[in-house]
């Protein structure tokens, strides 16, 4: 194993040494999320990181320094789900887009996120699971109060992990 630690002096070492979530791409290099140095894209070959952060009152960085979850929809688009919620960056232009709720106090950590087949599945915490269907354009949410058979017990969607015939959701509690 190598450790990577963040070096004061060095621009070019990890942001954080709290990294919650790694998504490795096409190329090889990696996507690091951290608690509260935003994204890094490690490049195998050199050894270096290149760093995506919050910038107040730049709408075209990062809606929150603490990365939480990072999948891809298409290619080369790329989601990052924050505290405050859900960025999407295109790496053939390096443009963020920010989304989040207007809604203050609903909930908009994104801890988790899967795509599959134009349809978009967010673990927001404390709020259950968001639903987005790109096919069809619409939204749906499933919580525990919606749920009287039991299907989801907890609100604090941790994971998803893909099956062979859909996927497993990790939750608090089950």
């Amino acid at each position: 194993f190598i450790l990577y630690r963040h070096q004061s002096d060095d621009n070019s070492s990890i942001t954080s040494n709290h990294v919650n979530t790694l998504l490795k791409r096409r190329d090889g290099n990696v996507w690091v999320g951290t608690f509260d140095g935003g994204l890094d894209l490690f490049n195998t070959k050199t050894k270096k990181f290149t760093h995506f952060k919050h910038h107040l009152g730049n709408t075209s960085s990062l809606i929150n320094n603490n990365v939480l979850s990072l999948a891809y929809i298409g290619h080369q688009k790329l989601l990052i789900g924050t505290e405050k919620g859900i960025d999407q960056f295109d790496e053939t232009t390096d443009v963020i887009t920010s989304y989040k709720t207007d809604n203050p106090g609903v909930e908009q950590s994104v801890g988790s996120i899967f795509f599959d087949q134009g349809i978009l599945w967010l673990g927001v915490y404390n709020v259950g699971i968001v639903k987005y269907d790109g096919n069809i354009s619409s939204f749906a949410h499933y919580f525990i109060n919606t749920n009287p058979s039991g299907e989801l017990n907890n609100n604090n969607v941790n994971t998803f992990a893909e099956t062979a015939g859909g996927f497993y959701i990790g939750i608090d509690g089950g």
